[in-house]
């Protein structure tokens, strides 16, 4: 079980890494009414799956920083 869910929990945080670093803006949401920032989430996530279906790396971005 810890081994599965370990393997989950890193496969999310690199998802969350590579949409903070597409996405810079993320890293300012905390502020925003919990309504707005599921809104935001949501349609930020369905740009990044859609640059996935059309292979764009966000890695080929200018300043990507997928550390966060």
């Amino acid at each position: 079980f810890n081994k599965v869910h370990a393997s989950a929990r890193i496969i999310v945080e690199h998802s969350f890494s590579d949409l903070k670093g597409r996405f810079p803006a993320l890293k300012w949401l905390a502020g925003w009414d919990i309504h707005q920032m599921y809104h935001a989430m949501e349609a930020l996530m369905i740009l990044a799956n859609i640059f996935r279906m059309l292979q764009d790396s966000p890695h080929e971005i200018p300043n990507f920083d997928g550390s966060d």
